[in-house]
């Protein structure tokens, strides 16, 4: 279903030709965990606080139900593709941030994994460096494999003669590339 809904979003961004390689989101593991988790306990505190102060209780179920909009905003409004020519990023409710990179540009694909979100939901960032520009042009964040959406990039970059590190495979059984 998600799939879908982010295949069918990003088909009007597509240039004539393009083909869309890979589409994906914030990790849905990561929201649960690091928001999902840390709102039930909330919950669970403001029903506790409820039954012995109503008016408190449910100032506190206000206080707690706004944490849902970061939820909804993630899982909703924050897109990321890469295509056979660029990678794209889209994200905003009313303010939209459009951020495409052509793979030619790309000059260095780089990786965060906080301790936590390593260890517990496999997820980090993906920056993508580009030529003239003196920061990162985009990122991916929270994003689950982080390692193996960077060799797609790569895979990609391989083909339009950007990448010129170790060569790349695809791996039997997997559409995802390998380092050889």
């Amino acid at each position: 279903m998600r799939h879908e809904r982010h295949a069918r979003y990003w088909q009007r961004f597509l240039l004539p030709g393009e083909k869309m390689i890979h589409m994906f989101g914030v990790s849905g593991l990561y929201v649960a965990t690091f928001w999902g988790g840390p709102l039930l306990l909330a919950l669970v505190l403001a029903a506790m606080v409820g039954i012995s102060n109503p008016v408190l209780g449910g100032l506190l179920l206000i206080v707690v139900a706004t944490a849902l909009i970061p939820i909804f905003y993630l899982f909703y409004f924050v897109h990321y593709a890469i295509t056979d020519r660029r990678v794209m990023s889209r994200e905003g409710i009313f303010h939209k941030r459009f951020v495409t990179v052509s793979l030619r540009s790309i000059t260095d694909v780089s990786i965060t994994e906080p301790f936590l979100q390593r260890l517990i939901t496999h997820t980090g960032t993906i920056a993508v460096n580009t030529a003239g520009s003196p920061g990162v042009e985009l990122y991916y964040r929270h994003v689950r494999h982080p390692f193996e959406r960077r060799k797609v990039i790569y895979k990609r970059l391989q083909r339009v003669g950007g990448y010129q590190g170790p060569s790349l495979t695809v791996r039997r059984g997997s559409d995802e590339p390998g380092l050889t």
